[in-house]
């Protein structure tokens, strides 16, 4: 499983980059992504919903978000 760190960044930045990781990603691999911008943790859990391609696992952490995306297409 990979982990990105984008905390301290400003959105749509964190979204960009998480959503052309996922593109990449085959079924069944994983990513754990840690953001501090709300709006875009908020933008990239209703994207997975949309698209229906993915699962998405939000915790909150202190001050950040810890998101898990499995690729299930």
């Amino acid at each position: 499983m990979k982990a990105l760190d984008l905390r301290g960044r400003e959105c749509p930045e964190p979204y960009i980059i998480v959503l052309r990781k996922f593109r990449e990603m085959k079924p069944g691999d994983s990513i754990t992504v840690l953001m501090d911008s709300w709006r875009c943790a908020f933008l990239l859990v209703e994207s997975m919903k949309r698209m229906k391609i993915g699962k998405v696992d939000i915790m909150k952490e202190n001050n950040y978000y810890v998101i898990r995306l499995t690729r299930l297409k």
